[in-house]
Parts: C-alpha cells; structure tokens; sequence
C-alpha cells in the first residue's frame, strides 16, 4: 500500500486538479490517518481478491517517504496487519515547505530492523509488532556523476526544440529526484553546491529508483549491495527496489537489467507478500538494537 496524502482532498476545477491536503500522512490526526490506512487497505484487498482469494494487504510506503517520527503511525498500521514498512530511506532529508523529514542518521538503513515505535529512525531493543525494511539507497561512483552530468547537457540542449512538457519529462532524472516537489525552496546557491559540487566529493547518492538509473548505475547498485550484504554477515537480505514507471523512457536499461539478475546466481526476485511470509516464518535475521 503506498498512499500520497495530498489528494485526500483534492478538487478538480477548470481542467487541472487543486491538492489541499498536507503532503506527509505525519501531519494528520491520528484518526485520519487510520482512514486513510483503512480505506487503502480495504481498496486493495476488494481488488485483488478477485485474483488471488487468498491476498492480503502486508507492506506500506509512506507517500514522499514520510513515515517518522510519529508517535502513532507505525502503532496503526501494525493494527491493519501490514507485516513491514519500507519508506526509511538512508541519506534522505527535506525541509521544505511541503516536507520534513531527515533520514541522514538513520541508525539501520540496509537490513530489516525491528523500529522504535515512535521513531523508524531508531532501532527497537526487542520484537515489535512491525519490521522496517529499508529501500535502498547508494552512492553512485564520481565516473558515473560525470557522465550523468554530460548526458544532462546533451539532453537539456535536445530538450530546447521540444513541447515544454517533453523537455520537463526527459530533464528529470536522479539527480533531481523529488526537488521538483521537495526541495523547491533551495537557493541557487545550495542547488549548484547539491547537485554540481558534492557528488563530486563523495559520490552521488541514489534512492534504488531503476526508472531513474541507467544500466552502468543498476550494476553499481547491485555491487553496493553485495558489498554490504557481505559485510553484513547474514545468509539473506530482502532488498527493496523501487519503480516509477511513468518515469520510464527507455526500457533498454531495465531489460539488460532485467536479464543480467535473472542469470544471477546469488538474486532471487519475489514480491512483496512473499517477504512479509518469509518475515512471519522467522526466514530473516531481523535487527534489534542489542543484536550487532
């Protein structure tokens, strides 16, 4: 389940949609809230139980990652029966007049934890009655930042004898990713210095978005990842990846993608009902603060 409170009172007038509601599920009354976890649940399951009779709501993505702190949320959608979390994102933070959240200091950002329930951020000392998992995230090589910077020029200088709305769709790539909405209030001071300078230092950081990567960054992912996987020390980890797919474009990346995991021999892909049963089955080491 993935709901994007804004539109909880959206209004449609003279051909274009007005959104009055506050963008982070945090800002709302608790009960609120629990509504709109009930009514997207309940939505889900109507749907899709006419496929699988059998389906269940078990995970949830909070709309532009807002998922902590909270002193009530994590309580409510345990309530619901949702297994795991995944809207921590490691690295991630925005202050803007839209969202607020700060990700930067996450004290588990790679492998399913039990959270403290009023802080995600945190790791619980004992079994919760939900688990986080957290979407992955990592730094693209300082190679790669100069090549996706090249590309953008090329594409910006293209763009320029396309309709407005084809250039604002082909300039959108990772290294904007959610300024469009979140970080709008940034100086152009702040913009060159995020986006110009630091990659350059230590690396772009990257949420695991394949509509926003190309293959050379899919497989730095993947060697991130089996990097901490090993330094992790567990038989198995679930990664999250995430999609936009009204983002895709070209599908070239995703199918050499696609075909490189599926040769993989340490990759299995499963959906996310499989991990909340692996999860209730105790298949995965999940994190407490007194386990190392």
């Amino acid at each position: 389940m993935h709901i994007h409170p804004q539109w909880s009172d959206a209004r449609y007038q003279e051909g274009r949609w007005e959104l009055n509601g506050d963008w982070s599920i945090l800002k709302y009354p608790v009960e609120e809230a629990r509504q709109m976890i009930a009514r997207g649940k309940e939505y889900l399951e109507n749907l899709l139980r006419a496929v699988d009779p059998n389906y269940r709501c078990v995970s949830f993505r909070s709309g532009s990652w807002c998922i902590a702190p909270s002193p009530h949320i994590l309580s409510t959608l345990a309530e619901f029966g949702i297994v795991f979390d995944m809207s921590i994102v490691g690295g991630v933070r925005y202050h803007t007049r839209r969202i607020d959240l700060d990700y930067v200091n996450c004290e588990e950002d790679f492998v399913p934890f039990y959270p403290v329930m009023t802080d995600a951020r945190k790791v619980s000392d004992k079994q919760e009655a939900i688990v986080c998992i957290p979407t992955n995230h990592f730094y693209g090589s300082r190679r790669q930042t100069f090549q996706h910077h090249a590309r953008k020029v090329m594409g910006a200088l293209k763009s320029r004898a396309s309709s407005q709305e084809d250039a604002a769709n082909s300039g959108r790539t990772v290294a904007i990713y959610g300024h469009e909405w979140a970080q709008a209030d940034a100086t152009p001071m702040q913009k060159v210095y995020e986006k110009g300078v630091l990659p350059y230092l230590k690396g772009r950081h990257l949420i695991s978005d394949l509509a926003q990567l190309d293959y050379s960054l899919m497989r730095e992912m993947l060697d991130s990842i089996r990097k901490r996987v090993r330094a992790a020390q567990v038989e198995k980890v679930p990664i999250i990846l995430e999609n936009h797919t009204k983002d895709l474009h070209d599908f070239s990346h995703i199918e050499r993608f696609v075909m490189y995991v599926s040769k993989a021999a340490d990759i299995k892909c499963v959906t996310l009902s499989e991990i909340a049963a692996d999860i209730e089955r105790g298949r995965f080491a999940i994190k407490t603060a007194s386990v190392k």
